[in-house]
């Protein structure tokens, strides 16, 4: 087969692929236009079907409340089309090892593959669906900040307003940090103790025989302050001292043994504690403040199209 055979095959079969595409597009109904970019009907409604499966029972019965979440989603789309056109112009973009070291940190939230497959299941999407739903997520989020956030200054002065309207927010109560050892039985509880009073490590004998959620952690209940435990648990682990083995404590749960392994008395933090947790509260902020305004100067810059009787059709709307 000569060149001149193959370059006319090669061209004939290009404008063979271009027709495909283009009869392929034309089937779909198109519902908006953003720019270059498209939302096609049926992708919509794919994506609304998940949104209303994440309501389940709690997905609005009322037509006129269903109707206005469903045009609030459109509105999303477009939003997220219009953001990711930006930073196109931009030049942002988002790699392969950012991806993956996102998924990565997510799947550390599951405690095995199955359980994140079932985050899968409920969310009815498969990975290559959802790691570009990550993707997505991921740019959306270095165009705001290449936008926003990293133009926005916080003064010494802000910093020091906010800490006095809001002072009473950063003051901590007494807190223990302390571990626990659950059973039933309160024979069991009294040699369980005897086992640790002799000198076993309670995180290793909390992990083999306490019944609590938090076994396999050692019985580590973490700091926490009056109130947020049960009463019982609060007479106990306020009064012992540091390193000191409760007694065998019951409850409505059962019976109890407890470790306090740390103290931290209640006290007022300075704004300097508090310093980078009030820079962060006025960036969001400020950034929630200025995102309706970059987000109508960017919408200038991109036309876009919605058709309305299809959107109308789609709503059940005559």
């Amino acid at each position: 087969m000569n060149k001149i055979l193959l370059k006319t095959l090669f061209i004939l079969l290009s404008f063979a692929l271009a027709a495909c595409t283009s009869k392929v597009e034309e089937e779909k109904v198109l519902l908006a236009q953003v720019g270059t970019d498209k939302i096609y009907l049926e992708t919509f409604e794919e994506e609304f079907s998940f949104v209303r499966s994440r309501y389940g029972a709690s997905y609005p019965i009322d037509k006129e409340a269903a109707l206005k979440l469903k045009a609030a989603y459109l509105r999303q789309m477009i939003d997220e089309k219009v953001i990711l056109l930006e930073g196109k112009r931009l030049g942002i973009t988002v790699g392969a090892e950012e991806v993956d070291a996102a998924v990565s940190e997510i799947r550390k939230n599951y405690s095995d593959a199955k359980s994140f497959e079932t985050m899968l299941t409920k969310e009815y999407i498969n990975f290559d669906k959802w790691k570009d739903k990550i993707k997505k997520k991921l740019l959306i989020d270095k165009v705001i900040v290449r936008s926003i956030s990293s133009k926005i200054d916080i003064s010494p002065e802000e910093i020091n307003a906010y800490y006095t309207s809001y002072q009473t927010d950063f003051h901590r109560e007494e807190q223990v940090k302390a571990r626990q050892i659950l059973l039933r039985d309160e024979t069991d509880a009294v040699k369980v103790r005897e086992r640790i009073r002799e000198g076993e490590d309670f995180a290793t004998v909390a992990k083999e025989v306490s019944q609590s959620p938090d076994s396999q952690e050692g019985g580590d209940l973490g700091f926490f302050s009056r109130g947020i435990m049960p009463p019982e648990f609060d007479e106990v682990v306020f009064t012992i001292k540091v390193g000191m083995l409760s007694e065998v404590v019951e409850s409505p749960y059962g019976y109890h043994i407890f470790l306090v392994e740390e103290k931290r008395e209640a006290l007022d933090l300075s704004v300097e504690d508090v310093h980078a947790r009030i820079v962060e509260i006025l960036k969001r902020l400020k950034t929630d403040e200025l995102y309706m305004k970059w987000m109508e100067g960017i919408k200038k810059k991109t036309p876009v199209k919605i058709n309305e009787d299809i959107l109308k059709q789609s709503m059940g709307i005559k």
